[in-house]
């Protein structure tokens, strides 16, 4: 897994924006004992190149979790998110009191593939 140079910023239904650390994977098994175990926000992303140059990407999941090493060891969606080909992992360190808050206005501010959204 390769961390990538720029980073993902995303806007919540706040219209408060979120900066994200980018990696590149190959597959959902790429990140599994790769991080630390610290509370975060994570995204799923395909991140793809348009036209003009610029990078772009499919929102696939967004998850939060208090142990983010340990959370994709049978994580519920792990099949959904290799099915449509994620090959970005985004991830922002937020601490526990922050954290659901975070996920539920990214959820309910953007449409997620493999997410049931949060009712707006």
């Amino acid at each position: 897994m390769k961390k990538l140079d720029n980073h993902f910023t995303i806007k919540g239904k706040s219209g408060r924006e979120y900066k994200f650390n980018m990696y590149s994977i190959d597959c959902f098994e790429d990140v599994k004992g790769v991080f630390n175990d610290v509370s975060a926000v994570y995204i799923f992303t395909r991140r793809y190149k348009q036209q003009n140059g610029s990078f772009s990407h499919t929102l696939i999941y967004c998850g939060e979790t208090e142990h983010l090493n340990r959370r994709f060891y049978d994580h519920d969606h792990e099949n959904d998110i290799n099915v449509h080909n994620a090959n970005c992992f985004c991830v922002m360190g937020v601490s526990n009191a922050e954290r659901e808050n975070i996920e539920a206005d990214i959820l309910e501010g953007n449409d997620f593939t493999c997410n049931t959204q949060h009712n707006c």
